[in-house]
């Protein structure tokens, strides 16, 4: 519109910038910012907003979006529209004072990026230290959907499959629908042992 001749804001409409600027020398150019964009088109009774902050990468020159808090207060941090309270698109890590041991909630690395894990770091980079506990539930097949404990190399040493089957040591056994499979490998001592503290 014009001056004195409003037209409403429309969805997707930015309703104003702050931005964080700096000289290079030669110009001002802008480091970070914080944008408002409409998420309605704005009424008497409609007014949904949100907030976008963006950063630059280190030796770039270009801005991008780091995090979305939504109109209803959803935060998505690597994700620009978050689908629950917080969405974070990208590895989670909770680490100690000291930086181990870390909590890294994230896919699977390597190929099975199917999986969503847990790994447990009790040191400060991979190794024989590391472990992790998973879930894989949108593979197209329905043998694959389970829940796994694996160590550093992600070979999985205890799972649970879809029907309800468990396996040690073991990742299937197409003789068992639901039960316990217990594989030793080259072990040649006990399999099973049920022990008393006074027996």
């Amino acid at each position: 519109g014009t001056e004195g001749t409003q037209t409403a804001v429309t969805s997707g409409d930015v309703l104003g910038y702050l931005k964080f600027r700096a000289s290079d020398a030669s110009a001002f150019e802008i480091g970070a910012q914080i944008r408002g964009e409409a998420t309605d088109t704005f009424s008497g009774s409609a007014r949904g907003a949100k907030l976008v902050f963006s950063t630059v990468d280190n030796d770039t020159t270009t801005l991008d979006d780091r995090m979305t808090i939504d109109h209803d207060g959803q935060v998505g941090i690597g994700e620009a529209s978050p689908s629950s309270t917080l969405t974070v698109k990208s590895t989670t890590r909770a680490a100690s004072i000291n930086t181990a041991p870390v909590l890294h909630i994230s896919q699977q690395p390597g190929s099975n990026e199917d999986w969503a894990t847990m790994r447990f770091q009790t040191s400060t980079s991979y190794s024989n230290e590391n472990w992790y506990i998973g879930a894989r539930g949108d593979s197209s097949a329905a043998t694959e959907r389970k829940f796994a404990i694996a160590n550093h190399d992600a070979t999985e040493l205890l799972v649970v499959d879809f029907n309800g089957a468990v396996h040690i040591n073991e990742t299937a056994n197409t003789d068992m629908t639901t039960g316990l499979t217990i594989n030793q490998g080259a072990a040649d001592d006990m399999i099973l042992a049920f022990k008393s503290s006074d027996v």
